[in-house]
């Protein structure tokens, strides 16, 4: 028995009317639809939230927010009006709505960091405000401070940077910031922003805390103040100066703040010199200053300096010509400063001594009557150069302290030519 034929199949219509087989000019469904579709869901999203406007908060709602802001069809005016109803129940309502949308927000953080990207302003600034907000802990807050400290907008990078800021006020900020500057993957602005911050924010009732942080990772500070980068070097004496005080060795601090004073750059320059400052106000710097100092080997310049700035800081003292005292109890050094042949290294040292050339003379005469020959010969001729180097004034305080003729008898011998006309003024 034969089959019946199968009758053809029929096109249907869908198939036929396709963009495909159009036989004139046509108008792409899809290029109308889309905006409808935005239209359609700001309507729907603006219905939605006056419908709940008087409902607290709930995992079901925040949801559907989440949802719309997710989808790639709502349009930015749509996605603003959702943020702006956020923002305002994170301000406005209780602490458990604040809550609920934080966690929500964190949970969807790809969405976060797209929303922060975003190159809408109100999407940007409503979605800042409503994580600054609702973030209760510093840890959470502190990433997106960073995120947002680089906005285009000055208004949010002066909101992040405020926050940042208070975050760094707090133990917790600080160890966020030597976390996040650990990592090998930070960026350098990034690393720039962090220390500037912490250098601006810092302040001497932070030292303490900041110094025991420090405390497990000075190579860390070690290599941002050997960065090539000039503002890293710069912002990592900023804060080095101010842990300083509350570190328990300076000589750490020292070898550094000298090398620094070779660098091109005149900020770092004058950061390390003041952080130089502060560590010799510690007995312990200064020790390591007078090691430094008689050491042949180390440069002239480094020497210089730190003579110099030795007497610039007795200066500035509570207490006046400590630094001279510490270095009068040092003859052998001094001696050795006062013969060197480098003018320099001589007149700092002078100008260091005179502030206490009362003690420092009495030492130098107390060595006249050593039984070593040679400590005899260098006493002689360190009073000597105290004789025909100091001031007026000097002399007249040295006078005083040591008859003429004492001294007179002591440095003059057949091989020493002094000029005595300079005191025979006062006798």
């Amino acid at each position: 028995m034969n089959s019946p034929n199968r009758p053809p199949t029929p096109q249907s219509v869908h198939s036929w009317w396709s963009d495909s087989n159009s036989i004139g000019p046509t108008i792409s469904i899809h290029a109308v639809a889309k905006p409808l579709m935005r239209r359609m869901y700001h309507r729907q999203v603006r219905s939605f939230i006056k419908r709940n406007q008087d409902t607290p908060m709930t995992p079901e709602l925040m949801e559907i927010c989440l949802a719309y802001l997710s989808y790639k069809y709502i349009s930015p005016a749509t996605k603003s009006l959702i943020l702006e109803e956020l923002d305002g129940r994170v301000r406005l309502y209780s602490n458990r709505d604040a809550g609920l949308i934080n966690e929500s927000m964190q949970v969807c953080w790809s969405l976060v960091l797209e929303l922060l990207a975003s190159s809408n302003f109100r999407i940007r600034w409503y979605t800042w405000s409503i994580l600054n907000g609702s973030m209760q802990r510093i840890s959470s807050l502190f990433p997106v401070a960073i995120i947002c400290s680089s906005d285009s907008d000055r208004w949010i990078r002066q909101s992040a940077r405020r926050a940042f800021m208070n975050c760094i006020q707090t133990s917790e900020g600080l160890d966020c910031c030597w976390d996040h500057l650990s990592r090998e993957n930070i960026s350098i602005p990034v690393k720039i922003f962090i220390l500037g911050e912490m250098a601006i924010g810092i302040s001497p009732e932070d030292a303490p805390t900041m110094a025991r942080q420090l405390a497990p990772g000075w190579s860390l500070i070690a290599e941002f103040l050997a960065s090539p980068e000039e503002e890293i070097r710069l912002h990592g004496w900023n804060i080095l100066r101010v842990a300083i005080p509350s570190y328990n060795s300076v000589s750490w601090a020292l070898p550094r703040a000298v090398s620094a004073s070779r660098d091109p750059h005149s900020k770092i320059r004058e950061s390390a010199r003041l952080a130089f400052v502060k560590c010799i106000q510690d007995s312990k710097g200064l020790d390591w200053c007078w090691a430094y100092l008689a050491d042949d080997n180390n440069s002239v310049a480094d020497k210089c300096f730190i003579l110099k700035e030795s007497n610039a800081a007795d200066a500035m003292q509570e207490d006046p010509k400590r630094i001279a005292q510490s270095l009068a109890l040092k003859w052998s050094l001094v001696a050795k400063l006062l013969g060197s042949e480098e003018r320099d290294i001589c007149f700092h040292t002078w100008r260091i001594l005179q502030g206490a050339i009362h003690l420092y003379t009495q030492t130098t005469i107390e060595y006249l009557r050593d039984p070593d020959h040679e400590v005899r010969n260098t006493a002689r001729g360190t009073l000597i150069y105290i004789i025909e180097a100091s001031d007026t004034k000097t002399l007249e305080a040295l006078i005083k302290a040591v008859p003429y003729s004492y001294i007179q008898w002591l440095v003059q011998t057949p091989t020493t030519s002094v000029n005595f006309d300079r005191l025979n003024i006062f006798t």
